[in-house]
């Protein structure tokens, strides 16, 4: 991106020029035209494929202070370049001394542009291509005494003439009647003073004459590889045979010349990727700490290039970050604290242009805020934030061919009895088995009967034990006899499996019910739906095969499992497609996004909603997957209808869940949707979703 910071000068120097010339025109007062000049930012387009700024230059003819149009007589277009080359990270073992007094760990960043003697574009950061060092230090011994440094400001006299700065140093160890270890340097801790004085005001100069700049294009040559301006300055002195003062930097006032060049194209980088792993006591580190392992994505020596993982082949360097040993005991030292190192995904934006990892260290000290010891990394005891970032991404590849359609699926189904009182329900309730119309390992699939060899899960339902005896009641007068009723007529439902044809197209279930009367034909009250009883018949018919989907991609976590297909991603938030055809939305970070729902009760528990917003109708679909940010469960909208689609009903709750705020107990009243939970293997998401999550 050096076209960037040419830009940035150019401005400067154009800025620079406009302000020498309305400096000299004001004592003149000789009516001379000015010179002018305008910076415009151009967009990405055929004068510069990647922007950049147009310079323009002339005599302001109109004396109002504005380069006008017809005022321009010299324009050139400064372009930005292509992406440039990667950045890298080497850690490596820091051992005690100046830089870390208890040893630590050494982290050296640059990019891989082959300065100083080192080898552009080879993915290692060599001696010459550093351009950062920092060091993440070990805690020191607990009977250590800090040195304290003091700073106040000094106004003018004895020590410095014209004010500055007086820099105490000292131990914090109590000496003179201070106080020991309290973090503040006091006056009879003091063991050395110096001044840092500010200068004495030197005398005016006399004035001097206007500086100019004049902008050519540059074509691509042997000044410039990819073109771009000639920038010659000088004073508008009449050195050289020039007309002094006269707003033009003539041939014989320039006093040098120089480039401003188009950056060229850089080659694609591979991404730099940084995995953290718990290293045990041993060798590395005798009370254990971490391994944090660092090297380009290229597949080299082995592994996957561009698959986003960190592949024990593609790893070029290793440091360790040791934790650190406990101190001797004394009588008022205190165990020093571990460093901890944590490393999450950082997005698309101002720290990392295309993206990258934002590494975070610091003591487990609790300070200025968090729980000292607890071997987390809270966000008050973070001390030092570095940035990996991506390379600038690369061309996209040719779209692979489209995969074969999937066989058909099986039909889900459900079989629900009565659950005699025993060892799987104490008070009786009702067995629930589900499983998928499959024939496996035995019974005749796609027959829309769940058979006792298809049955994959057994569930009961119990009924709640009998509470206790209340109080007997007061004995209410006796009421005049009625007249018996008639006993009804039991409903009874009836399912067969529908094949495929007029009633549905890909099979499906025929539902028949009536009571049980014997009208006009059959047998009353013998629990079987003869036909001639039958009043009703409905059809729950199959859907059909859709077309596969192609989608943005495959998702995947830093374990490399497969999350599914993403069908729409934004900076913050990703859609994916499992592979059992649920749609569900995750967070880049690897969390789920959440929902506003509705609860029965005040602690958003019991029956949930999502929120419809209305009352009139609206539809969710069973595919599209809600989860709870209150307990952690996924869950699908309630009784669907065939296509799949839920109503929303009306309801009273007693609380409301909002990403943001959390729970908040009060009556509601809205429209929503009543959502059942379901499992992550129904719904073909993995249990264990590691970040950071990348699409292939």
């Amino acid at each position: 991106m050096r076209s960037r910071r040419h830009v940035s000068s150019l401005i400067l120097l154009a800025s620079i020029c406009a302000c020498s010339s309305s400096n000299d025109a004001s004592p003149t007062g000789a009516g001379r035209p000015e010179t002018a000049s305008m910076v415009e930012q151009l967009p990405a387009g055929a004068d510069c494929p990647r922007g950049g700024a147009r310079v323009s230059s002339g005599i302001d003819a109109n004396g109002n202070g504005v380069l006008d149009p017809t005022e321009v007589t010299q324009t050139a277009n400064v372009c930005n370049g292509a992406d440039g080359t990667a950045s890298l990270l080497v850690t490596e073992k820091e051992p005690a001394g100046t830089n870390c007094v208890s040893g630590g760990t050494k982290i050296s960043a640059g990019r891989d542009d082959g300065k100083n003697g080192g080898i552009a574009n080879d993915g290692v950061l060599q001696p010459g291509e550093v351009d950062k060092v920092s060091y993440v230090c070990n805690g020191a011994d607990s009977t250590a005494l800090a040195t304290l440094v003091k700073v106040t400001a000094v106004a003018s006299g004895a020590a410095c003439a014209s004010g500055g700065q007086r820099i105490d140093t000292g131990v914090d160890d109590g000496a003179n009647g201070g106080i020991a270890a309290n973090g503040v340097l006091e006056d009879g801790e003091i063991d050395s003073t110096s001044y840092v004085c500010n200068g004495e005001a030197g005398t005016a100069g006399a004035p001097g004459a206007t500086s100019l700049v004049n902008v050519f294009v540059e074509p691509a040559g042997t000044h410039c590889a990819a073109g771009g301006s000639l920038l010659k300055t000088g004073l508008d002195d009449g050195a050289g045979g020039g007309t002094a003062n006269n707003g033009l930097l003539e041939t014989g006032e320039v006093k040098s010349s120089s480039y401003v060049c188009n950056g060229v194209d850089g080659a694609d980088a591979f991404p730099n990727l940084v995995r953290m792993v718990n290293e045990p006591a041993g060798a590395h580190c005798t009370t254990g700490g971490q391994v944090i392992q660092s090297g380009l994505d290229d597949g080299k020596p082995s592994g996957t290039a561009n698959d986003g993982v960190l592949s024990a082949g593609e790893v070029d360097s290793s440091a360790y970050v040791c934790n650190g040993t406990n101190g001797t005991n004394g009588t008022n030292g205190t165990n020093g604290y571990n460093t901890l190192v944590t490393t999450s995904t950082e997005p698309t934006g101002a720290n990392c242009t295309t993206g990258g990892v934002r590494v975070q260290t610091g003591l487990d000290d609790g300070s200025p805020t968090g729980t000292a010891r607890d071997g987390i990394l809270q966000a008050g005891e973070v001390d030092s934030v570095a940035f990996v970032c991506n390379g600038a991404t690369g061309a996209t590849g040719a779209t692979g061919a489209a995969g074969s359609n999937g066989t058909n699926g099986f039909n889900s189904l459900v079989k629900t009895t009565v659950e005699a009182a025993g060892g799987n329900c104490a008070t009786g309730g009702t067995r629930i088995d589900t499983g998928l119309d499959d024939g496996a390992p035995s019974g005749t699939a796609r027959n829309g009967i769940l058979e006792d060899g298809e049955i994959d899960s057994t569930r009961y339902a119990c009924n709640g034990a009998t509470g206790p005896v209340g109080p007997a009641g007061a004995t209410g007068a006796t009421g005049s006899t009625g007249a018996a009723g008639a006993a009804g007529f039991n409903s009874l439902v009836k399912t067969t499996a529908e094949p495929a044809g007029a009633n549905c197209a890909t099979g499906g279930t025929m539902v028949e019910s009536g009571l049980d009367d014997g009208s006009p034909s059959g047998t009353a009250r013998n629990g079987v739906l003869e036909a001639g009883e039958i009043d009703s018949t409905r059809y729950v018919c199959n859907g059909a095969q859709g077309p596969s989907a192609g989608g943005i991609g495959t998702l995947k976590d830093s374990a490399g499992t497969v999350l599914g297909t993403v069908t729409n991603a934004t900076s913050t938030t990703l859609q994916v497609k499992s592979s059992t055809g649920y749609f569900y939305n995750i967070l880049w970070t690897g969390l789920f996004a959440q929902s506003q729902l509705y609860y029965t009760n005040a602690n958003c528990s019991g029956t949930t909603w999502l929120n419809a917003g209305t009352t009139d109708k609206r539809y969710w679909n069973q595919k599209f997957v809600v989860y709870e940010g209150a307990n952690g469960n996924l869950d699908v909208v309630s009784n669907p209808d065939a296509n799949g689609n839920a109503t929303n009903v009306s309801l009273s709750a007693g609380a409301i869940w909002n990403a943001s705020t959390g729970c908040s107990a009060g009556a509601q009243t809205n429209g929503g949707f009543l959502l059942q939970t379901s499992t992550r293997t129904t719904l073909g998401i993995p249990a264990t979703i590691t970040p950071p999550l990348s699409i292939n």
